[in-house]
């Protein structure tokens, strides 16, 4: 369990599954110790699964999505519409666009 917890602790996927592994491997014969590593299992699979949503959040996180959802919940806090902030500066490019158009 010490090598479980070291590896959650260092966010190493790979020595948790190792860990993992090792609890799947072996058949222990006392039924006590059978719940308890069936328990310890469960444990583990736990962590691993945390470790991974972590990283996958993290990498959302770095998406361009991700930051366009910030600055719209930034600007919604601001009580301004960023969609229709948007639109509004689109709608000036294009009239300045069409005026240099017909300069």
């Amino acid at each position: 369990m010490a090598r479980a917890n070291a590896a959650y602790a260092a966010g190493d996927r790979a020595a948790l599954q190792a860990v993992l592994d090792a609890f799947a491997a072996g058949a222990p014969p006392d039924p006590a110790v059978a719940d308890t590593d069936r328990l310890l299992r469960l444990i583990a699979q736990v962590r691993l699964r945390l470790v991974v949503i972590e990283s996958e959040l993290a990498a959302l996180h770095a998406t361009g999505a991700w930051r366009l959802l910030q600055e719209a919940e930034a600007a919604e806090a601001r009580g301004i519409d960023l969609l229709d902030a948007v639109a509004a500066a689109v709608a000036a490019d294009i009239a300045t666009a069409e005026a240099a158009l017909r300069a």
